[in-house]
């Protein structure tokens, strides 16, 4: 045990484990140091430009389901997702896989009727500008646009396009 590790247990000891996780969670919020990488931020930012708020069900579905994609990278392919990403994302959130996929989709619904036209077709060009697009092609945009946000941003996360 490092005497940094040492001193953290002694803190706890003195102030109780549940004080010093309210402390640290205080500290790492004013801090940016929320837990969440650049890559979330910037799904989460892309999400809310394109009208799907945090207070709907399909948002923290959308989060789970792209943080899974970033995890495993396009070279293992997105395209399992029935079958491995909404179990995986489900289990994450606490509900079943049928309900992510309805979040989702509801999710898409609502931030379709609410977004400009000019933000669609930026995001999914034409084809899909003129129809609401399935959840795959929803998440693979909002995906690959974070991943061309992150790197004109310079930042050190490394990911490949399909």
């Amino acid at each position: 045990m490092t005497d940094l590790e040492m001193r953290v247990e002694a803190l706890i000891e003195c102030v109780g484990r549940e004080r010093y996780e309210r402390v640290l969670r205080v500290l790492q919020a004013q801090c940016g140091m929320d837990g969440k990488t650049d890559m979330q931020n910037v799904c989460e930012d892309i999400l809310l430009e394109l009208g799907v708020s945090p207070g709907c069900r399909g948002y923290r579905c959308i989060c789970a389901c792209l943080e899974i994609m970033f995890e495993r990278r396009p070279a293992q392919g997105y395209s399992l997702l029935t079958k491995d990403i909404y179990p995986e994302a489900a289990r994450r959130i606490g509900c079943s896989a049928t309900s992510v996929e309805k979040n989702i989709c509801r999710a898409i619904e609502r931030a379709w009727e609410d977004c400009p036209d000019g933000l669609k077709l930026a995001y999914f060009g034409t084809v899909v500008a003129t129809r609401r697009p399935s959840v795959g092609t929803f998440l693979k945009t909002v995906a690959l646009a974070a991943q061309r946000r992150m790197k004109r941003g310079k930042c050190v996360i490394d990911i490949e396009e399909e």
